[in-house]
C-alpha cells in the first residue's frame, strides 16, 4: 500500500494544529522583562528543559554523542546516547541556527507528520471519508479526559473536582499538549508509523518493525516502554482470547 497525499482538509489541520500550539511560547517571548526575566525559548517544564538543553548543546558545541548530565557534581564519564537531542544539537551546529529556532522547526514538522499519519491510521478503523475526517479532526483538537470532569461538575457533581488536577496534565491523551513538546511527538509519530507498517502489510514492514523500536527507545524511553508492551501483547493476545473461550490454543 502507498501513502497517498491526504486531502486539503487533513493538511489544513496538520498545518494549523502545530502553528496554534506556539502560542504559549509567542507567550511566554511576549511577557519576558529582560534582564530580571528573560524567556529561555522553553515554555513548558522548564527544569527538564534545561537539561535537554545542555546535552543539545553537547552536540552543537563539542560534537559529543556520548553525553554527560551535567547537572550533577557526581564523576562520570560521558556513556548516554540521547538521539533525538544529539540530532537537533548536530542540526544547529550544521547550520547555525540557534538551539531554540532548531527545536520548533522538528516540533512543527513532527506535528505536521503526526496528524498525517493518523489519517492514515484511520482508513483501518472507519469505511467513509467523513468518518475519517470527523476522527481526525477530534484527534487534533484533543484536550485530554479534563473535559469529562469539567462536564461533571459544571452538571452539579462538585465531588469530581479532585479529577481535574491529574486528568488536566497535558500528556493525558492531548494532542495539542503533545505538539508543545517535540520529544514527545517524534516517538509518538514513529510509534504510529509502526502500527501502520503491521497492519497495512507493507513490503518492507518487518524492515520498520525491527528498526524503529529501538530509534524510539533512544529518542524517548517513556514512549518507548508503551512501544515494546505493546508490541510484547501482540502475540500474547490471541493466547489469551483462545483460553477465555476454551479452544485449542493458536500456537502458530
Amino acid at each position: 500500500m502507498k501513502l497517498r497525499l491526504p486531502p486539503v482538509p487533513v493538511l489544513i489541520l496538520a498545518l494549523l494544529v502545530p502553528l496554534l500550539s506556539m502560542i504559549s511560547t509567542w507567550q511566554g517571548y511576549h511577557y519576558q522583562h529582560p534582564p530580571e526575566r528573560v524567556f529561555m525559548g522553553f515554555r513548558y517544564m522548564a527544569g527538564d528543559h534545561f537539561q535537554y538543553a545542555s546535552l543539545m548543546r553537547q552536540a552543537q558545541y563539542e560534537g559529543r554523542l556520548l553525553m554527560e548530565n551535567r547537572f550533577t557534581t557526581e564523576p562520570q564519564k560521558g556513556v548516554y546516547v540521547f538521539l533525538y537531542y544529539w540530532l537537533l544539537g548536530s542540526a544547529a551546529r550544521l547550520t547555525g541556527a540557534s538551539l531554540v529556532a532548531v527545536w520548533e522547526f522538528f516540533r512543527l514538522a513532527g506535528g505536521f507528520l503526526c496528524i498525517v499519519i493518523f489519517w492514515h491510521l484511520t482508513r483501518h478503523f472507519f469505511g467513509e471519508k467523513r468518518q475519517r475526517l470527523a476522527a481526525t479532526l477530534i484527534f487534533s483538537f484533543g484536550g485530554g479526559l479534563d473535559w469529562i470532569v469539567t462536564a461533571l461538575r459544571a452538571m452539579g457533581l462538585s465531588a469530581v473536582a479532585m479529577l481535574e488536577y491529574p486528568f488536566g496534565f497535558h500528556w493525558n491523551w492531548s494532542t495539542f499538549g503533545l505538539m508543545i513538546v517535540p520529544n514527545w511527538v517524534w516517538p509518538s509519530t514513529l510509534w504510529m508509523l509502526v502500527c501502520l507498517a503491521i497492519w497495512s502489510g507493507w513490503r518492507w514492514r518487518d524492515a520498520v518493525v525491527f528498526t524503529l523500536p529501538p530509534i524510539i527507545w533512544l529518542m524517548h524511553h517513556h514512549t518507548a516502554l508503551v512501544v515494546y508492551l505493546a508490541l510484547g501483547l501482540l502475540p500474547v493476545t490471541p493466547l489469551v482470547v483462545a483460553g477465555a473461550r476454551l479452544q485449542p490454543l493458536p500456537w502458530a
